[in-house]
């Protein structure tokens, strides 16, 4: 099944609503909920979020033990004359699997 609007209003609303607790019951359950494996042909193996360092501290992320791996620049998606539109975030990542490293590093053709 692919995954379309209506299922990030509800990872979003759980993660609102939950905190951590919904962080980690979508953790558990994200490669169960929706046939990833079958449709993408390769596993989930981390979640990614991107967190305003103006407007939130991230302690939510960091009692759930997500890793701080750096923060963004300030350049959005569609910024091609190097303006600084968009404010900078911290990112933070979930690894699901322990070698997820070993697991990016495959170069499947």
């Amino acid at each position: 099944r692919k995954i379309n609007s209506s299922d990030i209003e509800f990872i979003n609303t759980l993660i609102e609503k939950y905190g951590k607790r919904g962080r980690t019951y979508i953790s558990k359950q994200l490669c169960r909920i929706w046939d990833w494996r079958t449709y993408y042909r390769h596993e989930i193996v981390l979640m990614e979020t991107f967190v305003e360092r103006e407007r939130f501290r991230g302690s939510c992320y960091k009692a759930a033990n997500w890793k701080h791996i750096g923060h963004t620049k300030g350049r959005g998606r569609n910024d091609r004359y190097n303006r600084n539109s968009v404010p900078l975030k911290d990112i933070y990542i979930y690894p699901l699997i322990k070698d997820f490293r070993e697991r990016l590093l495959v170069c499947t053709d």
